[in-house]
């Protein structure tokens, strides 16, 4: 599947409720994709949100 790189102003902020251990890992798995954490979020939201549209088809 291809990824789609989605800009996020600098100001953006996605609130997001999870555990020291997650917030961990969310910044890991961001970090790898060389992404911040809102960017990725976001990024991985679109493309659930396109495998779910390509599922229904």
């Amino acid at each position: 599947m291809k990824k789609k790189n989605v800009k996020v102003s600098k100001d953006a902020v996605i609130n997001v409720r999870c555990t020291s251990k997650q917030k961990e890992d969310l910044e890991a798995m961001a970090a790898r994709d060389g992404m911040g954490v809102s960017t990725w979020l976001l990024n991985a939201g679109l493309l659930r949100k396109e495998q779910r549209q390509e599922k229904r088809q």
